[in-house]
């Protein structure tokens, strides 16, 4: 078992050729375009929010099966009780992207505030000048 809290020469040890490493890279990489893609929608960032979130809730019920069936994917068993290698490789990844999706949420609230108190300032400038 690959214990990089202890160790964190460790790290070196893992093997990135492993398609299961790959396939989380690439999902990660999937997500993290899909939300850039997204951020125009605040119903589709909240979504994405809401689903980011979920997948970091479950890295350890992911942790623990993956842990018990290592030996159908991987070469090495990365998966230890105390999670570190999939927080890792999961976890930190998504909280990323979830600060990134929110960075994006915020813009587009902010850019609805502007475009609302704008419409309030006109319409307060059409009645002072109809009472004049």
């Amino acid at each position: 078992m690959v214990n990089i809290v202890n160790n964190p020469s460790e790290l070196s040890k893992i093997d990135f050729t492993e398609p299961f490493i790959q396939a989380l890279f690439a999902f990660h990489t999937i997500v993290l375009v899909w939300v850039i893609s997204t951020r125009k929608s605040s119903t589709l960032l909240s979504v994405n929010l809401c689903l980011l979130a979920l997948g970091g809730l479950l890295s350890e019920q992911l942790n623990n099966l993956a842990g018990r069936h290592w030996k159908t994917f991987s070469k090495t068993n990365y998966f230890d009780k105390s999670g570190v290698f999939t927080t890792t490789l999961w976890s930190a990844p998504l909280i990323a992207i979830m600060l990134l999706n929110l960075v994006f949420l915020l813009n587009v609230t902010m850019n609805v505030l502007a475009v609302t108190k704008r419409a309030q300032l006109k319409e307060a400038a059409r009645k002072a000048k109809k009472t004049k």
